[in-house]
């Protein structure tokens, strides 16, 4: 009985010598422990892109996708070196990492790469002029800047638009090529060699031609018009003979009646006059510059007379040449003109807390 008892205490006796001897090699081993997978969840990256799981929670980016855009460019690298202050670089509420078109220049991210043509140490994806030829990307690229079916890819290389063939799922159209006017393999809008005219400018027999048009023939002050002169009848600092090859009227300071100045519209070179929408009418004869579904003279939501002046979003574009006036995420013509969602007298396309949460960041955690 005695042996028996002896025997048992030693066993106990034992296992207690053995935990001490646990703890001692491993001081608070299971705090560690503990710690170790709190760590290693807190560091956590699926996707390898750079960010850890919980930061592309934050972000509304995909933690396992390391390209939440689709446009070729690692989140880590279009976020930033701070997640908490995500690179947004044109400004336009919805940041790189979620964005297909990060410098807004109207030519997909996809197509841009991370290439700097220019050699500027600024990436062609980020450079609205990627060759610095003075000429946008999306102009010598040949972009439409429409969106039929609001898919995220201009209506030119659309599938969806061309109706062409898409082998790879993408959405583009394969048989798509940008422009390559020198036939020497490399796109325009990354070859600066090639000489890109904006418009077309009329040929100078316009004005013979012109001649027989009494409304714009007829002299304004006993002035006719010269197309050799520096005749301004207007006043408005671009010389007659200018106006009509563009197609303005020189006896008008605002040929389309917009309520903005011919001077404004057609901009700082008037042989090459803007064309803010694309859509082949210069500004100074479109009755919207934007193409945002609200007429020019109608977007002076202060009511001074004049839309130069009005900047909702401050982002210092008057909204008369802003596609998204109020700087959410929804294009003004997709906000409607009329509407007025959360009923506080400010309509939808004007207000940028309107009651309806169209982000992309907020769509992605509702399906996660």
């Amino acid at each position: 009985m005695i042996a028996k008892t002896i025997k048992k205490n030693f066993i106990i006796i034992a296992l207690f010598l053995s935990t001490l001897s646990l703890l001692d090699a491993s001081p608070n081993s299971a705090t560690q422990t503990f710690r170790l997978s709190a760590k290693s969840l807190d560091s956590a990256d699926f996707d390898n892109d750079g960010l850890t799981d919980q930061q592309e929670d934050l972000l509304g980016t995909e933690r396992y996708l390391a390209d939440t855009d689709g446009d070729g460019i690692n989140d880590g690298i279009e976020v930033g070196n701070n997640p908490l202050e995500p690179n947004n670089h044109d400004n336009d509420k919805r940041i790189d990492a979620l964005d297909s078109d990060d410098d807004n220049d109207g030519l997909p991210t996809l197509f841009e790469t991370q290439q700097d043509s220019d050699h500027d140490g600024i990436p062609n994806y980020l450079d609205s002029d990627s060759d610095n030829d003075g000429v946008s990307d999306s102009e010598e690229a040949g972009m439409t800047l429409a969106d039929s079916d609001h898919d995220g890819i201009d209506d030119l290389i659309d599938v969806d638009s061309t109706g062409n063939k898409d082998e790879n799922g993408d959405g583009i159209d394969d048989a798509f090529q940008f422009p390559d006017q020198n036939k020497n393999g490399i796109p325009d809008f990354i070859d600066s060699t090639t000489q890109y005219a904006k418009i077309k400018i009329p040929s100078e027999n316009i004005l013979d031609e012109l001649a027989q048009n009494d409304v714009i023939n007829e002299p304004l002050n006993n002035n006719p018009i010269d197309k050799n002169s520096t005749a301004d009848q207007d006043h408005d600092g671009i010389p007659d003979s200018i106006e009509i090859k563009i197609g303005t009227n020189p006896k008008s300071r605002d040929s389309d009646n917009d309520l903005v100045p011919d001077a404004i519209e057609i901009g700082l070179v008037p042989e090459y006059p803007q064309d803010t929408d694309h859509d082949g009418i210069i500004d100074a004869l479109d009755d919207d510059d934007d193409n945002d579904t609200i007429l020019t003279r109608d977007e002076d939501p202060n009511r001074d007379g004049t839309p130069v002046n009005d900047d909702i979003d401050s982002d210092g574009l008057p909204n008369y040449l802003d596609a998204n006036d109020d700087g959410d995420m929804t294009l003004t013509k997709d906000e409607g003109s009329t509407l007025d969602t959360d009923r506080d007298g400010v309509l939808d396309y004007l207000d940028k807390d309107d009651g309806v949460d169209r982000s992309l960041a907020n769509l992605n955690k509702k399906t996660h």
